[in-house]
């Protein structure tokens, strides 16, 4: 066993001093070291989340591990007004979530205690860069590169996460770079390179709530003989939240299996993006790149199947399942090498103002006759006053409303039109599920539970 070992048993007991110390000149500067900070600028708050708009202070983000026998990172700019996945194409990332906590963390960590500087201990403190291509570099020990960048291109902060220290619970070991002095940090995040992990969990804004209509579509089309193997389709549609599902395609004496297709929307609306791949255009071209074919008569039908969902806002969502999806076409991400079967999905979004139910009324003026006998002239004109006030006020409301619905339809309909989507296989089978599955057993008879398939 290597003599790192007793080093650290050492550290655990509380030493003020490592054992590798090689000259007075490391305790200098140890002293001067420890209790500042890795980020350069001291900052007025304790707490860094506090920061109004981290946007001013930090411009970039990246994060390097080594995972596969290579490194693989993730980076996020602030571009235009907004943070993006600049490593998978510029998708939008959550800023506020992922930056703001991850920046959080980092710009106001301490220096607790000095390790030392020689790169011999390294390996066991896990504080190798994980993008060192130096071919005679070990591929153990290596820790997680984070890089915080700011205006101008200029490196705010720059460290290696390794190892977590033994003895001292939420420490670890930070190398800070480009040199190669090692730290002990409280530090209790674990940085990730998962595209998931820095975009926002429900991309498409849908809520299973506000779902009235399902259809769904298993089929798979074979493209040598241009045919289509229709496994299962139907169709179920409730009111609203509240009541029961109806069902049309389902297995005859069956009913609709709410907790079933509770757990399609909570698929749908939970969707965790494996990553995103770039579309090269808006023809039909590019859909059949990833197997979606668009029809003469207008209709899309795609390689392995489609899920349609209407919600009571008047807006459609149909995922439509395309090829499996490949490395190349797909930016990397920390699975990869478990994404075998990750499926490319292009999602198109629809809104129809007819079917939103959230749409506000204006009532019709309804204005009464101050020439009629007995009227008091000034309550109709009080009338009429409080009329058109709140006429006015339901004006305002479907004008918010209408504009609301338009920045939400535009911001999905931009996404789709720039990005096909990827998604694990196992989200694949749960969002393209047989009908059968969607449909159980009646009610036993005396319970309370009402028949809910259509005729």
């Amino acid at each position: 066993m290597k003599a790192l070992v007793c080093v650290l048993f050492v550290i655990a007991l509380g030493t003020a001093v490592p054992a590798w110390f090689p000259s007075e000149q490391r305790s200098i500067e140890r002293q001067v070291a420890e209790g500042d900070v890795f980020f350069g600028i001291e900052l007025e708050s304790d707490d860094p989340t506090e920061l109004r708009d981290l946007s001013a202070l930090v411009s970039s983000v990246r994060v390097v591990k080594w995972l596969d026998e290579s490194a693989r990172d993730i980076r996020i700019d602030y571009v235009g007004d907004q943070w993006q996945v600049s490593s998978a194409f510029g998708y939008p990332a959550d800023g506020d979530r992922s930056v703001g906590q991850l920046a959080g963390e980092v710009l106001g960590l301490r220096k607790l205690r000095y390790v030392g500087d020689s790169p011999a201990h390294h390996e066991d403190l896990g504080v190798i860069q994980p993008d060192d291509d130096d071919p005679i570099m070990a591929t153990v020990g290596r820790g997680v590169r984070v890089v915080l960048g700011g205006r101008s291109d200029q490196s705010l902060l720059d460290i290696v996460i390794g190892e977590p220290v033994p003895g001292q619970p939420g420490q670890r070991f930070v190398r800070e770079l480009p040199g190669n002095g090692v730290w002990t940090a409280e530090l209790s995040i674990n940085p990730s390179v998962r595209f998931i992990d820095w975009v926002e969990p429900n991309p498409f804004n849908l809520t299973a709530e506000n779902v009235q209509r399902v259809v769904v579509e298993n089929y798979s089309i074979n493209e040598q003989t241009s045919s289509m193997e229709l496994r299962s389709a139907g169709l179920f549609q409730r009111e609203n939240a509240e009541a029961d599902w109806q069902a049309q395609g389902i297995p005859e004496g069956k009913v609709p299996d709410s907790a079933a297709i509770d757990f399609l929307l909570r698929s749908a609306s939970d969707l965790r993006l494996a990553s995103v791949a770039k579309r090269n255009g808006l023809g039909d071209d590019d859909l059949r790149m990833i197997g979606i074919l668009p029809q003469p008569d207008g209709r899309i039908v795609a390689n392995e199947g489609a899920l349609h969902i209407a919600t009571n806002q008047g807006i459609t969502y149909s995922f439509l399942f395309g090829e499996v999806a490949s490395t190349a076409t797909a930016a990397a991400d920390e699975d990869t090498i478990e994404a075998e079967f990750d499926r490319l999905v292009a999602v198109l979004v629809r809104y129809n103002p007819a079917d939103d139910q959230e749409l506000p009324v204006v009532p019709e003026a309804v204005i009464a006759d101050a020439e009629s006998d007995g009227a008091d002239p000034k309550a109709v004109a009080s009338a009429q006053e409080a009329e058109q006030e709140k006429i006015q006020a339901a004006e305002i409301a479907l004008a918010q409303h209408q504009r609301q619905r338009d920045e939400l339809v535009t911001s999905l309909t931009q996404k789709s039109e720039a990005f096909f989507y990827v998604i694990r296989d196992g989200d694949f089978q749960a969002l393209r599920p047989d009908v059968a599955r969607l449909a159980t057993d009646p009610p036993a008879e005396g319970d309370d539970q009402d028949e809910t398939a259509l005729e």
